[in-house]
């Protein structure tokens, strides 16, 4: 094999294409004597496709040296030029020991007893069928967490990427799997994959002070990969005991789901004329101050079993910590509070923690994500106001037992009300006003008192035009057409559609504002695929420049994404019972039978356009028009999506 005159093996490194490569050709096969593959993109069961990266025995890779930056999950970071301390500029190798001071001082001095014993005696009564136990792990476990492995994210402080892993599972399945249930026999987790490497990113804009960093932990690949398939294992087993209350860190459940109850509550009350007080509360430092005893009573309560509560104990024992910055690294600190950053078990421990947390509320309705909690009422009097009062008072007494702390400084309220005087009650934790605002950000959507979402829209368009203004002096020279596409989807259009279904306006002009970004662009990327910029829109209509570049507007992919979503809660691929239960079947009388088809879904009766277009009502209007294209029950996603689009596009 040559190329342009240069033998195969004169090259140090070259790449052999397999295309055609059938699962019966093993890449070994492929290879001249003499050298050994270092990178293979075939998956398992792809038929043909992919490419081996080959070098010779005494060819090294070594990583390129970016001074100054990070990358974290495929995202670049800048690093602090400069640390100043006490008003002196702190030298490189100093300032990892600074981070690693600063970081230790949120976590607890105190050392945890972990003592199951203990755990098990203090833990609520739980019934005896609810035994939550894990005695081994079997090969299946293994593939499906390495094949679930992130190949291109950083490397942890083994220094093993985990490409190599995820490439090479079928080869590492087995031999892991006996490592891990020794681990799961013993009750001991490790004490070297208990090390986590912690490299500051910033929170915001740039700072030269400590404060102004937040950790992000990695964590050895054959941890990362453990925890996977122990925690996969044991969620199917604490699923049914967990609180519909959390939207965090559970299958198809997210922002999205959050917002969706909530705002089904609060505009289905404003639009009958009736106030809703919320009450916003900001855990300090949640997931870094978790007591670890107080998480392992919570663990027995679940059903743990002393054998499973030890393996628990043990992982949670002794975790130590080191920053690395600019290629320096800080002495170790133990970490003797909170849960694993970067890991699986870390989430799930949390989410077991704060689970009882709804069952203390006698009134009010709450809602959680992670660590994001809200508390909402209806308010009709001033003895509601006492009543919500009551129960914010149950929250900051469970917080007290459970070893968790308000930042009362961040903790706001806010009325949503159409009624020229409300109620106005002024809330307390601990004695401690609660500020009152009048408008809010939740979950990355802008809420205002009135339930107007004009603050939002403009204030994701002006980071959107940002955005496109950088892609677009930045990619002028680019060549590849899918980069620019790529570089759009993630700055611009991800803003513009981010819990969209949530704030989608109805009224013409703000729609107009949100297209006019995306209009920007398929002109600019119009140019690019045909070399003609479409200047007159008389001669370049919008729709023919969408369809010439496959896009499609801005107001169809809103009202697909809420379609589909219901589409999935009504065929249960969707668990969220309570947006569930408000969506009802229509039973229509006999007259109304015999003159129309009937519709599917009862529609919310609304007096205001604040209920008519909510999120849940303009979902039911739209499947009521599927139903009569598609069975709702009987299609499959294809389907549904192409009578939906349909629907929406020629609307």
């Amino acid at each position: 094999m040559f190329y342009e005159g240069v033998s195969i093996s004169e090259a140090n490194l070259f790449a052999i294409t397999e295309t055609g490569c059938n699962d019966s050709v093993h890449d070994s096969e492929l290879i001249p004597p003499g050298y050994h593959i270092i990178r293979c993109d075939r998956a398992d069961g792809r038929k043909q496709g992919g490419a081996c990266l080959v070098a010779t025995p005494w060819f090294e890779l070594r990583r390129m040296a970016i001074p100054g930056d990070v990358i974290i999950d495929n995202q670049v970071f800048e690093l602090p030029r400069t640390i100043i301390k006490n008003g002196e500029v702190l030298m490189e190798e100093e300032c990892a020991g600074e981070f690693a001071r600063f970081f230790q001082s949120v976590y607890k001095a105190e050392q945890p007893l972990l003592d199951v014993d203990a755990s098990v005696a203090g833990a609520a009564t739980v019934c005896e069928g609810a035994r939550v136990h894990l005695d081994c792990l079997n090969l299946d476990d293994v593939r499906g967490a390495l094949q679930r492995l992130k190949p291109k994210t950083s490397v942890g402080p083994d220094g093993i990427p985990p490409f190599l892993f995820r490439d090479c599972r079928e080869v590492l399945a087995e031999p892991l799997l006996h490592i891990y249930n020794l681990c799961l026999k013993s009750a001991v987790f490790p004490e070297t994959w208990k090390l986590t490497r912690v490299v500051p990113i910033p929170k915001g804009k740039m700072s030269s002070n400590v404060e102004g960093y937040r950790p992000v932990a990695i964590l050895s690949t054959p941890a990362k990969v453990l925890e996977a398939a122990v925690h996969k294992r044991l969620y199917a087993q604490v699923s049914a005991q967990l609180t519909d209350a959390q939207h965090g860190f559970r299958p198809a459940r997210s922002t999205t789901s959050n917002l969706l109850n909530y705002m089904s509550d609060v505009m289905t009350a404003v639009d009958s004329g009736i106030q809703i007080d919320a009450a916003y509360f900001d855990f300090k430092k949640a997931f870094d101050m978790v007591d670890n005893d107080v998480l392992l009573r919570k663990l027995a309560s679940f059903g743990f079993t002393p054998h499973l509560l030890q393996f628990f104990a043990s992982y949670m024992r002794d975790r130590q910590q080191f920053v690395e910055y600019a290629g320096y690294v800080s002495e170790p600190y133990h970490t003797r509070s909170g849960v694993s950053q970067g890991s699986n078990l870390g989430p799930f421990e949390f989410i077991l923690m704060v689970n009882d947390l709804p069952d203390v509320l006698k009134e009010a309705k709450c809602l959680l994500f992670a660590d994001d909690l809200k508390l909402y009422m209806e308010i009709g009097n001033q003895e509601d106001c006492e009543r919500l009062q009551k129960d914010i008072d149950r929250v900051v007494a469970w917080s007290h037992r459970n070893g968790l702390q308000f930042n009362t400084s961040k903790c706001l309220t806010i009325t949503f009300s159409r009624a020229r005087h409300p109620i106005v009650n002024n809330y307390k934790i601990a004695d401690v006003l609660m500020t009152r605002v009048s408008e809010l950000r939740d979950l990355g959507v802008q809420l205002t008192s009135k339930l107007s979402f004009k603050e939002h829209i403009e204030k994701i368009c002006k980071k959107a035009y940002r955005n496109l203004g950088f892609i677009l002096r930045r990619a002028y020279d680019f060549k590849n057409i899918g980069a620019v596409i790529a570089l759009y989807n993630t700055l611009v259009r991800s803003h513009l559609e981010c819990n969209a279904g949530i704030w989608a306006p109805h009224e013409t002009k703000y729609t107009l504002m949100l297209e006019r970004i995306q209009n920007k662009f398929i002109r600019y990327l119009y140019l690019k695929q045909y070399g003609v910029y479409p200047f007159y829109p008389l001669k370049y209509p919008t729709l023919f420049i969408l369809g010439m570049v496959g896009y499609n507007e801005l107001r169809v992919r809103r009202q697909l994404a809420i379609a589909v979503y219901m589409f999935r809660l009504i065929r249960g691929k969707i668990n969220n019972p309570e947006l569930l239960e408000r969506i009802s079947f229509n039973v229509p009388d006999r007259y109304a039978e015999r003159r129309r088809k009937p519709r599917l879904l009862a529609e919310p009766r609304a007096r205001t356009n604040l209920l008519r277009e909510a999120p849940l009502t303009r979902a039911t209007r739209l499947l009521n028009q599927l139903s009569d294209r598609v069975d709702l029950f009987g299609c499959n996603m294809n389907e549904f999506t192409r009578a939906a689009l349909s629907i929406i596009c020629y609307d």
